[in-house]
């Protein structure tokens, strides 16, 4: 019988096993259990007898049922945000989205409180944890929300990175979230289209940037930056961005680091038209200039600093498998070294890092 791994955390309560299970002792394969069905106490007694790994090893059809369900990454990232007080602050975004579909203006005052929130969070986690929540699985119906979350802090982060002022950090906070409320005045059918936009529905949504900056001024704000971020995020330094073709210096700073945040979370995420990117194939595309037009200081930073973050992560293998990332190659990002029970592991094309999660 051909054992294979994959990730203990395919478990669940309530699970009925009519097979048996194995995990590793060193290099040799022992019998965990078989014929039962596991209960909270005995998920708790099998992870423990896993020590430091996270597998266990099942026969190959065993395991491509587990796979079929990927409810514990769900799990796991409402776990995760619980832990980081996201989950309140996701509800803060979603009223003030939501208010601005209704009404046309955001209220500062509520936008002001959930980025003092948000800034507060992002300063009492490290940077890993954060990206491991914004690449976490999310639900399409609420990309929108959590997408304006993740570049808030993705900005909080790059502005770390750059060594710039508190006060900037969090101005960057607030335009990461305000950033795309321009979409609000989109038809939804168009933003949540499945299939390629045709021209004309491209070019509307490509209005969101100036619609953006004009909810923003009709609600009071007066910050050029958090302005010019809502609106100057899709422009280019080598003119093919929209809505204007700026180049270089006519794009504020905030504005460029946002272009790189609402990349990075774009890639990163599931959408109703594509499958989500790995970490690592998003720094793998970047390094290689696959989204010409960003600003190289601020990249370079963000390559610099990424890895470093990303190493010492869970990581789901493309066979099913958890692994630890023990080294991000600059000259290969696509592909980390792993730890994979207890032994080091160059992935490759037959086996990828495909997300990254909290166990």
């Amino acid at each position: 019988m051909s054992l294979v791994p994959i990730s203990v955390e395919f478990l669940y309560e309530g699970l009925m096993v009519d097979y048996p299970i194995y995990f590793k002792d060193g290099k040799q394969l022992v019998l965990l259990c078989k014929n039962l069905i596991l209960t909270k106490n005995r998920l708790t007694a099998i992870k423990s007898a896993l020590d430091a790994g996270r597998n266990i090893y099942v026969d190959e059809e065993r395991r491509a049922a587990l796979l079929e369900d990927t409810s514990f990454f769900k799990v796991a990232q409402e776990r995760l945000e619980a832990k980081l007080g996201m989950t309140q602050v996701k509800e803060r975004v979603k009223k003030i989205i939501s208010s601005a579909e209704e009404s046309g203006i955001v209220k500062r005052e509520e936008i002001d409180e959930m980025v003092g929130s948000l800034t507060e969070k992002i300063d009492e986690s490290d940077a890993a944890t954060i990206i491991q929540c914004i690449s976490g699985m999310r639900e399409v119906d609420e990309y929108l929300f959590s997408h304006s979350v993740n570049v808030a802090m993705l900005n909080g982060l790059i502005g770390r990175w750059l060594h710039m002022s508190e006060d900037d950090c969090r101005e960057l906070v607030k335009a990461g979230a305000v950033h795309d409320i321009g979409k609000v005045r989109i038809s939804p059918k168009i933003i949540n289209k499945p299939g390629k936009l045709t021209p004309l529905e491209y070019e509307a949504v490509k209005m969101h940037t100036l619609f953006g900056r004009e909810i923003l001024e009709e609600s009071g704000e007066t910050s050029r930056e958090i302005l010019d971020a809502a609106e100057l995020h899709h422009e280019k330094v080598n003119g093919t961005g929209y809505p204007h073709g700026y180049m270089g210096g006519q794009i504020s700073r905030f504005a460029s680091i946002t272009a790189v945040s609402d990349i990075y979370d774009a890639m990163v995420a599931r959408r109703c038209y594509k499958s989500e990117s790995s970490p690592f194939e998003i720094l793998d595309q970047i390094s290689k200039n696959a989204f010409s037009g960003l600003d190289m200081g601020i990249i370079k930073a963000f390559l610099q600093n990424m890895p470093g973050e990303l190493t010492g992560t869970n990581v789901l293998l493309s066979n099913g498998a958890s692994a630890r990332v023990k080294y991000v190659n600059p000259n290969q990002y696509r592909f980390p070294v792993v730890e994979l029970d207890g032994e080091t592991v160059q992935t490759n094309e037959n086996l990828k890092c495909v997300r990254i999660y909290t166990a």
